[in-house]
This record gives C-alpha cells, sequence and structure tokens, in this order.
C-alpha cells in the first residue's frame, strides 16, 4: 500500500463553481489500495476510495462526515476545470498547487469564474492576473 503523502504531492485543486474547492489526487490507483475485482470494478473504486479517504481524515482530520461520504462515492458526478456549475453558472476553474490555492485573492477567483468574460478558449489562470 503507498503513503497517502506520497500521493499527495501529486495533486492540484480547482474552486467547485459552488461553495468549496476539489482537490483532484493525480497519482491515485486502486491497486495502491485494494485487489481489482473485474466483476465489480465500481465496488474496487469504493474500497480503494474508502481506505485512501480514511487514511487520510484519520492523520489529518481534513473530512467531516458528509466529505468523507462524498469522497468515498464513486459514482460522484465529478466536477470538471471549465465546466458550469448547474445551480450557480459559474465555472469550476483550474487553480494549481497549494502555494496557487494559497495566493489567490476572492476577486480574482470571482472574476475568472464568471462564464460571461470568457470569448473564446481558456482565460489566463486565476493567479495570474493582478
Amino acid at each position: 500500500m503507498r503513503s497517502h503523502k506520497r500521493i499527495l504531492h501529486g495533486h492540484c485543486h480547482s474552486f467547485s463553481g459552488r461553495r468549496g474547492f476539489h482537490i483532484h489526487v493525480l497519482g491515485f490507483n486502486i491497486h495502491d489500495w485494494t485487489t481489482y475485482n473485474e466483476r465489480n470494478p465500481i465496488k474496487s473504486h469504493e474500497a480503494a476510495r474508502f481506505k485512501f479517504s480514511k487514511t487520510i481524515s484519520l492523520e489529518t482530520y481534513v473530512f467531516d462526515r458528509h466529505h468523507f461520504i462524498l469522497s468515498v462515492d464513486p459514482m460522484r458526478v465529478i466536477s470538471l476545470p471549465n465546466s458550469l456549475n448547474a445551480e450557480t453558472g459559474l465555472k469550476c476553474l483550474y487553480i494549481g498547487g497549494r502555494k496557487d490555492l494559497e495566493n489567490v485573492t476572492i476577486n480574482t477567483l470571482l472574476y475568472h469564474v464568471n462564464p460571461a468574460l470568457e470569448v473564446y478558449g481558456y482565460p489566463e489562470p486565476a493567479w495570474a492576473v493582478k
């Protein structure tokens, strides 16, 4: 089983388009956390996500019960950067690594999540606008 600390070095953050942020774990592999069952791959993903989330929650205290349940659910819809949140109409915005998240201001974030400002292609990252 791989250490969650090594895996979390390969992650990025994005604004959800609603009230919070997503952490995308780029190096996650279910084989590091459970045995893969070809007959029931969804259950394999659920078991791996449960073990990974449990490890993080016990060592970091970053999950409350609601967030833990959402993190374990393999059928949960994932908001991809530059997609629109159906409730707010705001964009899910890629932010970058931990330092980028710490340095972005709320005003810059709100400016870039407004889909009316995007004419064509991708705007500059939120932290690049001063």
